[in-house]
């Protein structure tokens, strides 16, 4: 798999986490940095506008807040 597939699959196991914990009832969930993010344009939201449309495109509840993982 290429380097755009990983990061197709990486993407999709981070989608399921943060499911996988609004589903459970968390308020926060924290954004799993994908490999390889430097060559990406805004691969984790990064600011409020950004945290917004993230929630609307991946059906995440506005009120759950999403927190980018810390490196």
């Amino acid at each position: 798999m290429g380097l755009g597939g990983s990061l197709i699959m990486e993407n999709v196991m981070r989608l399921k986490t943060i499911r996988k914990e609004v589903e459970a009832g968390k308020q926060e969930v924290i954004l799993k940095r994908l490999p390889f993010d430097s060559l990406m344009w805004v691969s984790s939201p990064t600011f409020d506008k950004f945290t917004e449309r993230y929630k609307m495109f991946y059906d995440i509840p506005m009120e759950v807040d999403v927190v980018n993982e810390q490196i």
